[in-house]
C-alpha cells in the first residue's frame, strides 16, 4: 500500500508536488494553474495498491483542473480504463467530446487512450480502479467498455459502485493473495458493463441544476436564503454554483426571486387569499421589504399584486 500527501511539504511546493503525485497515481496529466487561496496552502493526498494490470487509487484534493491530450497519452502504456467513483464534491469531465458532471456517489468510466479534461470546482475525494484491457479481455471475454456516466440506480452498476466505495476501509488490511482475488472479482464486475444490455446512461449537468431548483423551492420562505445557503444545501461551493448558471438565462439570485414571485402569484389566485394581507403573503415567501416585493411583482407580471389578485378574483 502506497501513501502520499502534501501535508508535510512547504506551502509554495505543494501544488507542483501534487502535479507529480497525480501523474504517479493516475497516469500522465498536465495540470492548470491552481486557484489562489487565502492560506496559500494546497491539500492533496492519495493511497494506492496494485496487482498485475490493476490498481486501486483513493484520492482527495483541493480544486484543480487538468488535461490529458496526445502528449500525455504518449507518455504511458495506456491500454487501461479508469473506473471512477466520486465520494464527495463535484467534478466535471470532458471525455471524447462528452461532458459529464459528477456528484457524490456517481460513477463513470474513462478510456486512458482517449483525450480527457477534468475540473474539480470543489475539494473532492474519489476512488479509481485502473483496469488493463488485456486483463479485462482475459476475465470477461472483451476489452471494450462503454465510457461515460454509469447508471448506478440498479443492477451491476449499483453493485460495482457500492463495492468500490467499500474498498477504502479494507484495502490496506488485505494480504497479497486476497487482494489478487479481489482484483479478479472487481474486474469481472467491470466486464459485465461491457455487455450490450448494461448500457451507459449519460446524464447532463441538468441533473445537478434540477437538485438546485428543488433546494430553492424548499427554502423560498427564508428571507436570508441566497447563493451561499443554496450552495451549502447541495454540497458545492458558491463559485461552482455560479459557474453552473453560466449558460442559464438567469442568475442564481434572479431565479430565486422569480420562484418567490411565481409562488406568490399562485397563492393570490387561490380563493383563500382573497382577504389576506399582501404584505404578510410577501413576507411568508421570503420578501423582507414590501416596497421591493411590489416593485419586483409589477416588473414580472405587469401590474401590482393587488390588481393581480382582483383580476383573478373576477375570473373565479
Amino acid at each position: 500500500m502506497r501513501h502520499w500527501t502534501t501535508a508535510t511539504l512547504k506551502t509554495g511546493l505543494q501544488y507542483d508536488a501534487w502535479a507529480d503525485g497525480l501523474n504517479a497515481s493516475h497516469l500522465s496529466w498536465s495540470l492548470g494553474p491552481p486557484e489562489i487561496t487565502v492560506s496559500g496552502r494546497y491539500h492533496a493526498e492519495f493511497s494506492s495498491r496494485s496487482d498485475t494490470d490493476f490498481s486501486v487509487v483513493n484520492c482527495a484534493c483541493d480544486p484543480c483542473h487538468g488535461t490529458r491530450g496526445s502528449r500525455e497519452i504518449g507518455q504511458n502504456d495506456d491500454a487501461f480504463y479508469g473506473v471512477l467513483v466520486l465520494r464527495s464534491g463535484h467534478e466535471e469531465v470532458l471525455h471524447s467530446g462528452d461532458a459529464v458532471t459528477l456528484g457524490a456517489g456517481d460513477m463513470m468510466i474513462w478510456d486512458a487512450s482517449r483525450p480527457c479534461r477534468f475540473r474539480a470546482h470543489t475539494a473532492i475525494s474519489k476512488t479509481t480502479l485502473f483496469v488493463s484491457r488485456s486483463r479485462l479481455r482475459a476475465l470477461g471475454g472483451s476489452d471494450r467498455l462503454n465510457t461515460g456516466l454509469i447508471n448506478v440506480s440498479a443492477g451491476w452498476g449499483r453493485l460495482l459502485r457500492d463495492r468500490v466505495l467499500a474498498l477504502e476501509q479494507v484495502i490496506g488490511s488485505l494480504d497479497n493473495s486476497t487482494f489478487a482475488r479481489l482484483a479478479d472479482s472487481l474486474i469481472g464486475e467491470v466486464a459485465l458493463l461491457a455487455q450490450p444490455q448494461r448500457h451507459v446512461a449519460k446524464r447532463p449537468r441538468r441533473i445537478l441544476l434540477d437538485r438546485i431548483d428543488r433546494a430553492m423551492d424548499a427554502r423560498l420562505a427564508d428571507p436570508d436564503f441566497g447563493p451561499p445557503e443554496l450552495a451549502a444545501s447541495v454540497g458545492i461551493s458558491v463559485s461552482y454554483l455560479h459557474h453552473l448558471f453560466r449558460d442559464e438565462t438567469e442568475t442564481v439570485r434572479s431565479r430565486i426571486l422569480r420562484k418567490r414571485l411565481d409562488a406568490v402569484a399562485q397563492m393570490l389566485q387561490a380563493p383563500a387569499s382573497a382577504r389576506g394581507s399582501l404584505t404578510q403573503i410577501a413576507f411568508a415567501h421570503g420578501f423582507s421589504s414590501a416596497a421591493h416585493f411590489s416593485r419586483s411583482f409589477k416588473l414580472r407580471f405587469g401590474c401590482s399584486p393587488r390588481a393581480f389578485r382582483e383580476d383573478h378574483r373576477n375570473i373565479l
